[in-house]
């Protein structure tokens, strides 16, 4: 996700993507100023051949032609002349990558003032749509070619962020004056994913190009350069490597198509780095380990008597008994478990560092988490301790939350986990925190953003995670920005 979103100053219609609008009134091709309800598709044939700028380049002595764009821009000014970039705020360096963009749609939607309509496309810059609607009483109008909904594994890219991102796109097309789709298909799936919004407000309007600017080239020279057969027939893939693309598949699909077929993946980075081959998969080490006891002494005393070992476990334990054919791997892949859906089925997270941990937690208060704690078929099983239930008393209220046995609620508690034996007294809050064993919120305290380990008394009107030079002075702070006290950690 990019840090930066380009804008153009020239004209009054305004695009928040890479495409672009036909300004406050369309014009035909004499000039006159067409009728703003008249459908594109009519407006299109009237004005003649449409020829568009180059990409990420705004024309500011055409009409309208504004344009935002929702990519990181590394075109100097001279190169693209009118374009202004949009960067994220220096105060959110580090934090979620969802937080960032939304700092840059707030930055969009301040530079619109002047514009009569506004045009969005992808989550990334609808926010600054659906802001700017509000802001200046103008019509947005919002292209769809993808859906949050319909892209769970997002989640593991942006934790909790996946939730502001679904948001954002939930938000701006439901209040969206037209919402264009892609595709029937597309259209299908909008209204699918958003039955609230009205289906007379979205339309199909097809991907095009400029014939100009794209056009067949006889000439080889590049093919050949590239080792690919002209001659030959080819199965071409052009998109980054993602699993919304779909990769995978046709790779698996070139299995059954004759050997005299070549494949040419035209193809971007990948969003994490995958497989060679599946780049929707990537080997981890999982880290769990199971032994026999005899084994294992043998194999650390054998170890310790070897003054060439790096006495490892991964670099020297694991080697000398998979050598020996005593050790063997469990494809976590191949595990299934009764009442397992797709979406959760191998469900793994790295929780290595204190982002991630934290993002795990996250990830289990989703109203549609990736990992389902209450598949029945498949319990899991753990010590709840001799506690009593939850109580929540004198107003004390929680939402979007895991709250267990023990707990006393006494002030307002949103998108957290609690563990047992945490009290929180009565006017305080906690926002977006998970709680250890035994914690006590003290009135009218505040605890956003936080990890709290065991024993830690948070006293009567103390914060944690508002004031954020004063945190990183008293606390451990995650490059996510998330707050750490450590077990029974005192706090000012």
């Amino acid at each position: 996700m990019s840090g930066e979103r380009g804008a153009s100053t020239a004209g009054r219609g305004t695009a928040t993507d890479g495409s672009r609008t036909a300004g406050p009134r369309r014009r035909d091709h004499e000039g006159r100023a067409a009728d703003p309800g008249v459908p594109a598709r009519r407006l299109r044939r009237r004005r003649g051949p449409c020829r568009l700028p180059r990409p990420g380049v705004a024309r500011p002595g055409r009409p309208g032609g504004a344009l935002l764009e929702r990519r990181r821009l590394a075109a100097s000014p001279s190169r693209a002349p009118g374009l202004v970039r949009h960067r994220a705020a220096a105060e959110l360096d580090g934090a979620n990558a969802a937080l960032r963009t939304f700092s840059v749609d707030l930055a969009m939607a301040a530079a619109l003032h002047g514009s009569e309509l506004v045009h969005s496309h992808t989550w990334y810059a609808n926010l600054a749509g659906h802001l700017a609607k509000l802001l200046l009483g103008v019509p947005h109008v919002m292209t769809a070619h993808s859906l949050e909904p319909l892209r769970p594994w997002k989640a593991e890219q942006l934790g909790g962020g996946y939730a502001l991102s679904g948001w954002a796109e939930r938000t701006a097309i439901e209040a969206a004056d037209a919402v264009i789709a892609v595709s029937h298909g597309m259209r299908a799936d909008i209204l699918t994913c958003y039955p609230a919004l009205d289906p007379d407000r979205v339309r199909v309007v097809h991907n095009g190009i400029d014939t100009e600017l794209y056009r067949p080239d006889p000439d080889t020279d590049v093919l050949r350069a590239l080792d690919v057969d002209p001659d030959r027939p080819s199965v071409v893939f052009v998109g980054r490597i993602t699993r919304q693309k779909g990769v995978t598949h046709l790779l698996r699909a070139m299995r059954e198509l004759p050997p005299e077929v070549q494949l040419v993946l035209c193809a971007g980075a990948p969003d994490p780095p995958g497989l060679v081959g599946d780049p929707g998969r990537v080997f981890a080490s999982m880290g769990n380990y199971i032994f026999t006891t005899k084994i294992l002494l043998d194999a650390l005393h054998q170890d310790a008597e070897d003054p060439g070992s790096a006495h490892d476990l991964g670099g020297s334990i694991l080697p000398m008994l998979t050598e020996r054919g005593m050790a063997q791997v469990y494809d976590f892949d191949d595990n299934h478990v009764p009442g397992e859906t797709a979406r959760d089925h191998g469900y793994w997270r790295d929780v290595g560092t204190l982002d991630s941990y934290y993002e795990a937690h996250m990830d289990l208060i989703s109203a549609h988490p990736i990992f389902n704690l209450h598949n029945q078929r498949w319990p899991i099983f753990t010590y709840p301790g001799q506690l009593p239930p939850a109580k929540f008393v004198s107003g004390g209220i929680a939402g979007e939350s895991i709250v267990g046995p023990g707990r006393v609620i006494r002030g307002q508690v949103t998108r957290s986990v609690l563990s047992p034996g945490v009290i929180v007294e009565e006017g305080a809050v906690v926002q977006g925190s998970v709680l250890h064993d035994n914690v006590r919120v003290g009135r009218h305290a505040v605890v956003r953003g936080a990890v709290i380990d065991k024993n830690v008394d948070v006293p009567p009107g103390a914060t944690v995670g508002v004031n954020p030079d004063r945190d990183r002075e008293l606390y451990a702070v995650s490059p996510n920005g998330i707050i750490t006290l450590g077990k029974g950690q005192r706090v000012p």
